[in-house]
C-alpha cells in the first residue's frame, strides 16, 4: 500500500532507466524525501504513527544498456572512458574447459546476443567503468535521502534518531569476471552474491563501536533482525532465518553457514520456460573457507553439475575442486550439511507434521 507507480527498471528500455534522461531515481528519492517532510510536519504537530518507507533505486542496473541504447538513452562517453577500474582477473577464463556449469556457457553466449557483444578489451574497460559511474549517480541519491533523514530540527531531533535506516541490494553485478559473465543469472559466484547491508540508528547502538563485519549473513536474516530491535514477542514460527543483533552489538558470528538457492530459470524472458538448455536451479552452500552447490534441472531433463572452491586459497573461484578426487571427503561433508540447511530452510514443518512423525 502506498506504492507510487510507475515501475522502472525492469528492462533495457531507456524509458525504464534510474538514470539517462528517464532519471526515475531521481523522481523516487524526491518522492520519499516529500514524505519524510509529511512526516516531520505531523510529528511537530504531535501526530505519531510509526511509518515504513521503502526505497527501490534502479541504478547500477542501466549498465545493460552498454553497448547498445547507452549513448542514446543521456549516458555519455564520459560515463564510462575513465578507466579507475580494471577488468577482473578471471575475465579471460573458459567457463567449459574449466569446468564451470554448462548454464553459464549458454547464458554467456545468450548476453552477448540479447545486450550486445564486448568484444575488445576497450569495451570490456568501457562496460566496467560505467558500472562504477553508475554506482556514483545513485550513492549521490542515497546521499540526498540520509541528509533528509539526519537533518535536526529546532529541538535538535532527526528523523533518524527513531528509525532503523538499512541500505542493501538484492545481488551483485558479475562485473566481466568468469570468462565475461553478466548480471547474476546461474551463478553463485561472489560477485553475484555478496553485498552491502548497513543498519543504524544513532541511539540504539550509540554504546557500541560501529562494528564491520564479514560475519555470514543472508536477506531474509533481516527480518528476524527488525524483529529482536523491536522487542517483538509474538514471532511468527517457521521462519527461516536468524537475528543479525548479535554482530552488529559485538561482531558475535550467529551462524557457521549460509543456504543460496536460485530459482530463475526464465532470467527475464517471458516467453520461455527456461533460457538455458541445461541444469538451470542452484542450491549452495558457503561457510567461512568453503562453497558448495550442486545445479539441477526440475524436470530431470539435464544431468546435475557440481562445484566446490576454496575460499581461502582461490578467492577468485577459479579452481572448481568438485570432480578433483582429493577433495571427494570435503565435497561429501559439504553436500551433506548443504542438504541438512535445505531441510531446516526450505522445508515446511507444521507442529502436526511434527507430531505424526513422532508417533510410532
Amino acid at each position: 500500500m502506498g506504492w507510487i507507480a510507475p515501475d522502472a527498471g525492469e528492462d533495457v528500455n531507456p524509458l525504464n532507466f534510474g538514470g539517462g534522461f528517464a532519471n526515475h531515481d531521481a523522481r523516487y528519492v524526491a518522492e520519499a524525501i516529500k514524505y519524510l517532510q509529511e512526516v516531520k510536519v505531523k510529528r511537530a504537530a504531535g501526530e505519531y504513527k510509526p511509518y515504513c518507507l521503502i526505497l527501490s533505486l534502479v541504478n547500477p542496473h542501466d549498465v545493460l544498456a552498454y553497448p547498445k541504447t547507452a549513448a542514446t538513452s543521456g549516458y555519455y562517453p564520459a560515463a564510462w572512458s575513465t578507466r579507475e577500474i580494471g577488468l577482473p582477473d578471471t575475465v579471460n577464463e573458459h567457463l567449459l574447459a574449466n569446468k564451470k556449469p554448462m548454464a553459464q556457457e549458454q547464458i554467456l553466449l545468450g548476453m552477448d546476443a540479447s545486450l550486445g557483444p564486448l568484444a575488445t578489451v576497450e569495451q570490456k574497460l568501457d562496460y566496467i567503468n560505467f558500472y562504477g559511474y553508475l554506482l556514483t549517480l545513485v550513492d549521490k541519491e542515497i546521499g540526498n535521502l540520509i541528509k533528509e533523514l539526519y537533518a535536526k530540527d529546532g529541538a535538535g531531533i532527526s528523523l533518524a534518531d527513531t528509525a532503523i535506516v538499512t541500505y542493501t541490494s538484492d545481488h551483485g553485478e558479475m562485473g566481466l569476471a568468469h570468462g565475461g559473465l553478466r548480471q547474476k543469472t546461474f551463478v553463485a559466484y561472489e560477485e553475484a552474491l555478496r553485498v552491502p547491508l548497513v543498519i543504524s540508528n544513532p541511539f540504539l547502538f550509540s554504546d557500541h563501536p560501529i562494528q564491520q563485519s564479514m560475519a555470514l549473513a543472508t536477506l531474509v536474516d533481516i527480518m528476524p533482525t527488525f524483529m529482536e530491535i523491536a522487542n517483538v514477542s509474538n514471532s511468527p514460527a517457521g521462519l527461516a532465518s536468524t537475528s543479525l543483533l548479535p554482530i552488529m552489538q559485538d561482531g558475535t558470528p550467529v551462524q557457521n553457514s549460509i543456504l543460496f538457492t536460485y530459482d530463475d530459470t526464465k532470467a527475464g524472458s517471458n516467453s520461455q520456460w527456461s533460457v538455458v538448455n541445461a541444469a538451470n536451479r542452484i542450491r549452495c552452500i558457503r561457510t567461512e573457507k568453503w562453497k558448495y552447490s550442486y545445479y539441477f534441472d526440475a524436470s530431470g531433463a539435464y544431468y546435475n553439475e557440481y562445484e566446490l572452491y576454496d575460499l581461502v586459497n582461490d578467492p577468485s573461484e577459479y579452481t572448481n575442486l568438485a570432480y578433483d578426487l582429493a577433495y571427494n571427503e570435503v565435497r561429501m561433508d559439504m553436500e551433506t550439511q548443504l542438504h541438512k540447511l535445505e531441510e531446516d530452510k526450505l522445508r515446511v514443518h507444521s507442529p502436526q507434521q511434527s507430531q505424526s512423525v513422532q508417533e510410532p
